[in-house]
C-alpha cells in the first residue's frame, strides 16, 4: 500500500463489509478495486442490516458487475473456483472478462470460459490466463520471474 500511495494513487484499506461501499462513480478516472482472499469476506457480507434487512452481498456483486461500465475494475483473489461462484451468485460467472488461475485443476475452470474442456494441471511457476474478448481457449501464462540479476 505503501508504494501506491508513494506514487500518487489514492490507497482507501477496508477489512470489513464496507467492501460492498465503493460504489462506481460515473464520470471519475477509472478506479481499480484489488480484493486479496475475497470469500473470507463473504460472512460478513451475508449479513442482512436493518432497516431494509439487505446484505451488502448484493452491493458487492453490484459491483463487480456494473463496475466496469463505470470505470471501476476489479482485480480480486478466492481461495477456489467453488467459492468465487458463491461470492457472484446465480450466473454471475457470465460477468468476468478476464481471469487468471494458479493451482486450480482445468476440470474446475471449465464454467469460467464458456463450458470448454480445460485440459490443464498446476504447474510450479505456472497459470492459465483466458480473456473473453481475445481467446478462443485458455493460454498459458508465466507470472513470475525467476531469473536472478546480479
Amino acid at each position: 500500500m505503501r508504494n501506491l500511495s508513494g506514487a500518487g494513487h489514492v490507497v482507501d484499506f477496508r477489512t470489513d463489509s464496507s467492501i460492498a461501499e465503493l460504489v462506481p462513480a460515473t464520470g471519475e478516472r477509472p478506479r481499480y478495486v484489488l480484493f486479496f482472499a475475497v470469500d473470507a469476506a463473504h460472512q460478513w457480507l451475508e449479513v442482512k442490516e436493518p432497516p431494509l434487512m439487505r446484505a451488502k452481498l448484493e452491493d458487492f456483486r453490484a459491483l463487480l458487475k456494473n463496475g466496469p461500465a463505470n470505470h471501476v475494475h476489479t482485480i480480486g483473489w478466492w481461495r477456489g473456483v467453488g467459492r468465487l461462484k458463491d461470492t457472484l451468485g446465480f450466473s454471475g460467472g457470465d460477468d468476468i472478462g478476464a481471469w487468471v488461475a494458479l493451482d486450480v485443476q482445468g476440470a474446475e475452470l471449465g464454467t469460467l470460459a464458456a463450458g470448454q474442456v480445460i485440459d490443464w494441471s498446476p504447474r510450479p511457476r505456472r497459470a492459465i490466463f483466458f480473456d473473453k474478448s481475445t481467446h478462443s481457449s485458455p493460454d498459458v501464462l508465466i507470472p513470475f520471474d525467476t531469473l536472478d540479476f546480479q
